[in-house]
């Protein structure tokens, strides 16, 4: 008798799938209604499923996988993505299931660099239209009605964990300035903002992705008309992108490692004209004359918290390459942050406490020019800043507060899941909340004593 309860259980299963019901009808002269217990992450007939557990008859059952069933927003890309590559699209429909729901033509890449190396890819996602135009659509109410987003596949940093919380904590040390600039009431202060999704293709399980900010122009508030508005992004290490050297040839900064994230006039000569000026102060600049001129060329508040920032998160990869240059107004450059996914190394590993007592004397930021002129000329601002941000957005508390906050988005059968899914990816097990304040605490101690806190 259980086994055909369960045969027409299943049978029910698929009649409610396309509905996306958790709701079975029929097993004993009740609905089945129940809680979600886990993924199915191999091939089935239902889309997007899941197996619950009916709070009246104690059963388990498969139904499709919902945002109110899940508490994470459901991503069902349908179509094929042979061809597919960084530069090549291709065009899928995508089902979105979260807080809004609708379903929209997407085009489709990869997204990424070294990442591309892993099996389970980043995306970068447009929606549009049926006639290809841009479809805009509201996904977070912060965030506006836009076009393109990012599905990050998270591969050594579970969830997105480093890179999201570093990414709020980015955005607390930018408002917590109070400056009345084009950078304090941005989300994340220029840096991306993100939250987990369940990404299926064609209903079959992917895993578990971060649907963050691209990085473009709009995450700046940048309005694309024809200003002097632009991003430079230092996308591979160069004398040029550490501020080192000029860009030989401004129409192409490519060659030097520089990609133009967005330029309003279509034309990446005028921004690397400007960081041309920027560095050429660097060169022949330091002591008073530095200090007299430089905010002419970037805002040194900002740059400051910059510094201090990346010293903290012990952000090795982020003072060259991966700083992403925003300019209002083609004369000053403001570094922000982005892919901070190699952040807090050593933190949710249970690393020695040498990591922790790692970069205190900040030689490690003397590679970019800028940063070397900040530590020799501006140690008293640095050293005040540092005790301000320790009382507030980089104290234990705040720092506690944004990672306990973003793992509680993760539910335990999402964990499963993945595990499962992806049995080669580093264990997501190791962003104990603990461990990682333990490895915190010990870098605090550390740059506090060299700041003489």
């Amino acid at each position: 008798m259980r086994s055909i309860k369960k045969s027409l259980c299943l049978l029910l299963s698929l009649l409610f799938a396309g509905a996306g019901l958790a709701m079975l009808s029929g097993c004993g002269g009740h609905k089945h209604s129940g809680t979600l217990q886990s993924l199915r992450t191999d091939a089935t007939d239902i889309p997007c499923c899941g197996v619950y557990l009916c709070e009246s008859c104690g059963e388990t059952y498969e139904a499709t996988v919902t945002y109110e069933t899940a508490g994470l927003p459901v991503v069902n890309m349908e179509g094929s993505l042979d061809g597919i590559s960084k530069t090549d699209k291709v065009t899928v429909s995508v089902t979105y299931n979260g807080n809004v729901s609708f379903t929209s033509a997407a085009t489709l890449k990869w997204q990424g660099g070294a990442t591309l190396e892993y099996p389970k890819k980043n995306y970068s996602l447009q929606f549009v239209t049926a006639g290809g135009g841009k479809n805009k659509v509201a996904l977070r109410e912060s965030w506006g009605s836009q076009s393109k987003y990012c599905l990050k596949a998270n591969w050594e940093d579970f969830g997105g964990t480093r890179n999201l919380v570093a990414a709020a904590i980015w955005g607390d040390i930018v408002h917590s300035r109070g400056i009345a600039d084009r950078l304090d009431p941005l989300v994340n202060g220029g840096a991306v903002d993100g939250f987990p999704v369940l990404l299926y293709l064609n209903g079959a399980y992917q895993g578990l992705y971060t649907l963050n900010m691209p990085k473009d122009h709009w995450i700046f508030g940048m309005t694309k008309k024809n200003t002097p508005e632009g991003l430079l992004f230092g996308e591979e290490w160069s004398d040029s992108t550490s501020l080192r050297a000029l860009i030989p040839e401004v129409s192409d900064p490519a060659a030097v490692g520089w990609d133009v994230e967005y330029s309003a006039v279509n034309d990446p000569a005028p921004l690397a004209a400007g960081m041309n000026r920027l560095i050429g102060f660097l060169l022949e600049n330091d002591g008073p004359a530095l200090k007299e001129g430089l905010a002419a060329y970037t805002d040194v508040d900002r740059t400051i918290d910059y510094l201090l920032y990346i010293l903290f998160i012990l952000g090795a990869d982020n003072t060259g390459r991966n700083i992403l240059w925003a300019t209002f107004d083609g004369e000053k450059f403001i570094p922000s942050a982005y892919d901070l996914d190699n952040t807090w190394r050593g933190g949710f590993t249970g690393a020695a406490k040498k990591l922790a007592e790692d970069w205190t004397s900040g030689d490690a930021l003397r590679g970019n020019l800028l940063f070397d002129r900040l530590l020799d000329n501006y140690p008293e601002e640095i050293a005040a800043r540092y005790a301000a941000l320790r009382q507030g957005p980089l104290s234990a508390q705040n720092v506690e507060r944004r990672f306990s906050a973003h793992l509680a988005q993760i539910p335990d059968y999402a964990r499963a899941a993945e595990r499962d899914r992806w049995p080669s990816q580093p264990d997501n097990a190791d962003a104990a909340l603990d461990r990682f304040m333990d490895f915190f605490n010990a870098r605090c101690q550390a740059l506090d004593a060299r700041f003489g806190l």
